[in-house]
């Protein structure tokens, strides 16, 4: 007789709460589809769209005069290699090359959102192992903060792709370390290391997020204890014995108190958000696991009445809501509130004019001018518009006006970024050269800065280093067939009409003595259209009529054909008020100039300090300038 098998009870399946899971336990699997939710899908979407065209990311590679923490980066082995040389240089070789991205706005902004995506799943999937699910709101605190830093044109992107890197080791772990304790201590080294060869400083955060789930999740001390002291031993060793690191590297490249960080002054503007950007997490994880440890509430063991309880208040507060979601109309309330609340619109148009003027969109940066009140740097970038335009002697009045920012000879603002391309245009060319250079130790070998570099040693015949800057520049994303083009151009600069046109306006000597360097161009070169514009627009915004009657007589009939607009008003104020020097020949100018000065000291006469009334009449007339102001 066969025997009988022995019975085996199936035995029941209970759900425990997460705090008595023990080691060998399996840990829950989250649903991806909570990735995939209408609410994150709308979130995101508008994110991309903010970024692509509210921020104009491109504004961040291209306006560094702004930005000086932008990351260079070079193709090839020799510049890869560099960063194997200490921790947390494969994140910043990475963060280097996305960054790149940002040569187009909608390419940066695609990067932006998936690397706030990154953080975002990764932040949701740690709450829930951290047993948080009434706090994943917070999950969307990261994406709104970066949000509200890049609104500002700060530039946090390599800390925040440490951060990332960081949360990523932790849902690794959250995911393989089960088991015996030594299969977990062996996985938590495992991640530490290659987190810590990666992203050096930014795995402390690694560290703390895997004591703090031993400790306040599963309720092991001494696993806990392990992973707060591996935690902090590994740097030492691998960071200063290994590769030779400083104890402030080894411990502080890429958090937020690196001091190659702080070094750049745009960085040291958003330092306090980036702290927060890493300190959020932890402390959040850390605050409730202690509220619960303290206070004996865990939200998983509730009893059984309580979450019925709860249940149903929920569906009731969803029936009320009828079709509106409470949640998605809370976070689009936040949304808004963050976006209004960091625009810095002023800002973005310095930033939008710089980029304007680098690419010579003149149109742009008029119409930018038109809708800006006054500020330094734009008011200089509509000058060199207009003058590109040949409408600086109709229309400059047009715009507010100030002395200073013609050539940028404040004292109290050095924008050196703004400096070259002006230089360049006048014939200053050794000025220009070394506003470029001073701009490489500040900004770093950006791609703009190699090409004119380069542009600066084709004028002056100096193949060899032309050809050093555009070979590199050719290992730049985006800018290969800018260089490709000029190098082919190196074999034939004596038929170059561009090379040739700025060697005819080329200063040719140099001074240390404060000069007039606009009538030393002028004397070498009469026919620099340029230098005859701005020396007219220096003396008319000097009020120097004196000086303006001279340089016209001299030198418009070489430059115009034409007497523009303000030129003809200046010379009939000069010669009514008897500022025209008796050694000038007389100028004749249209009866209706003379009518307009006559009605203008009508009025003025007329509203005395009412500056308004006679703004919409003469607002952009010389005569309203030199009598009212700008």
């Amino acid at each position: 007789m066969a025997k009988r098998k022995p019975r085996v009870k199936q035995k029941q399946q209970i759900d425990l709460p997460v705090e008595t899971l023990n080691s060998e336990s399996p840990q829950p699997v989250a649903s991806s589809r909570r990735f995939y939710r209408p609410r994150g899908l709308l979130f995101f979407g508008f994110f991309y769209l903010y970024f692509a065209f509210g921020i104009d990311v491109r504004l961040l590679y291209h306006g560094c005069g702004w930005v000086d923490n932008f990351p260079c980066f070079y193709s090839g082995w020799t510049f890869f290699r560099g960063f194997l040389a200490y921790p947390g240089g494969i994140v910043e070789y990475l963060s280097a090359l996305l960054a790149q991205s940002f040569f187009h706005s909608w390419l940066g902004a695609a990067v932006i959102t998936a690397q706030a995506w990154g953080l975002w799943a990764c932040t949701d999937s740690i709450l829930r192992a951290f047993c948080v699910q009434r706090l994943r709101g917070l999950r969307y605190f990261i994406p709104l903060l970066l949000i509200a830093v890049y609104s500002r044109y700060g530039f946090p992107f390599v800390p925040s792709m440490g951060l990332l890197a960081a949360l990523l080791g932790m849902c690794l772990y959250l995911k393989f370390a089960s088991g015996r304790e030594g299969r977990v201590v062996a996985v938590f080294l495992g991640i530490c290391l290659a987190l810590y060869i990666m992203a050096a400083g930014a795995a402390l955060v690694f560290v703390v997020m895997c004591g703090l789930y031993e400790l306040l999740v599963r309720r092991r001390t001494s696993l806990a204890g392990i992973d707060f002291a591996l935690g902090a031993i590994l740097p030492y060793i691998v960071g200063i014995w290994i590769y030779g690191d400083p104890i402030s590297d080894a411990y502080g490249r890429l958090l937020p108190m690196s001091w190659e960080l702080l070094s750049h002054s745009s960085f040291r503007k958003i330092a306090k958000a980036v702290w927060a950007l890493y300190l959020f997490l932890p402390a959040t994880v850390a605050a409730v696991g202690t509220w619960r440890l303290v206070l004996g509430r865990s939200e998983s063991s509730a009893s059984s009445a309580g979450k019925a309880k709860r249940a149903s208040w929920i569906q009731s507060m969803q029936a009320r809501a009828g079709r509106w979601d409470l949640a998605t109309l809370a976070l689009a309330i936040v949304t808004a509130a963050v976006v209004l609340l960091s625009r810095t619109p002023a800002r973005k148009r310095i930033l939008l004019a710089d980029y304007f003027s680098r690419q010579g969109m003149w149109e742009q940066v008029l119409d930018l001018g038109r809708r800006s009140p006054y500020q330094y740097t734009i008011c200089h970038a509509v000058d060199r518009a207009l003058c590109h335009l040949d409408k600086l002697g109709d229309e400059m009045f047009r715009f507010p006006q100030q002395p200073t920012a013609l050539l940028l000879t404040d004292r109290n603002v050095d924008p050196l970024w703004q400096k070259f391309d002006t230089c360049l245009d006048l014939g200053l060319i050794n000025q220009a050269e070394n506003t470029l250079l001073l701009c490489t130790e500040i900004y770093g070998d950006r791609p703009l800065l190699l090409h004119r570099l380069a542009t600066i040693n084709r004028i002056k015949g100096n193949l060899g280093a032309a050809g050093v800057y555009l070979r590199s520049l050719a290992k730049v994303p985006f800018w290969k067939s800018v260089a490709s083009r000029d190098l082919a151009r190196l074999e034939h600069l004596s038929e170059d009409a561009e090379i040739l046109r700025w060697r005819s306006l080329m200063l040719k000597g140099d001074s240390v003595r404060d000069i007039d360097t606009l009538g030393v161009l002028l004397t070498e070169n009469p026919a620099n259209r340029m230098a005859y514009q701005y020396s007219v627009a220096f003396r008319l915004l000097s009020k120097d009529l004196n000086g303006f009657a001279r340089l016209f007589s001299t030198h418009h009939q070489r430059s115009f054909t034409r007497i523009p607009r303000l030129y003809e008003q200046a010379i009939v104020l000069a010669q009514t008020r008897g500022q025209w020097p008796a050694d000038v020949p007389a100028q004749a100018v249209s009866a209706e100039v003379g009518a307009q000065l006559q009605e203008f000291l009508r009025r003025f006469n007329q509203v005395g300090g009412d500056r308004s009334t006679l703004q919409k009449t003469f607002g952009d007339t010389y005569f309203y300038y030199y009598f009212v102001g700008r």
